[in-house]
C-alpha cells in the first residue's frame, strides 16, 4: 500500500467527512486532497469544534515524518503552512494554540506572526 493510500484511508476512517465536496476527478493529487481536508478543519475552528482540530493535528503529526515524500510535503505545505496563513480571530488562535503540541505550535509560529501570542 502506498503512503498516500494509507494516509487517505486513515483520514477517511477518522474523518468520514474529511473529503466531502472533493472532485473525484482530482483524486490522487495528494496536495489537493490535503487542502480539502484543511478546509474542513478550518471550518471546524470557525464553528468552535476544537475537538475536530485536535484530532486532525494528531493525524497530521502521525504522518509528517520529514521524509520529503509527497505525503510529507503535502502535509507540511497544503495543511500546516496554509493553515498557519489562514485568517482566524484572536480567540480562535488562542483556542487552537491551547490544543496543539509544542512542536506544532512552533511550526505555526514560524509561518505566521498571528500564532505568536
Amino acid at each position: 500500500m502506498s503512503r498516500r493510500t494509507e494516509f487517505i484511508e486513515t483520514l477517511l476512517s477518522q474523518f468520514p467527512d474529511g473529503l466531502d465536496g472533493f472532485n473525484d476527478e482530482l483524486s490522487g493529487y495528494v496536495h489537493l486532497e490535503v487542502s480539502q481536508f484543511r478546509g474542513h478543519v478550518e471550518k471546524a475552528v470557525r464553528d468552535g469544534r476544537f475537538w475536530y482540530l485536535e484530532k486532525a493535528f494528531r493525524l497530521i503529526e502521525t504522518f509528517i515524518d520529514g521524509s520529503g515524500d509527497d505525503v510529507d510535503n503535502a502535509l507540511e505545505i497544503s495543511f500546516v503552512e496554509d493553515f498557519a496563513l489562514g485568517s482566524f480571530t484572536k480567540e480562535e488562535v488562542y483556542e487552537v494554540l491551547k490544543r496543539l503540541s509544542k512542536p506544532m505550535r512552533a511550526t505555526l509560529e514560524k509561518h505566521s506572526e498571528q500564532w505568536r501570542l
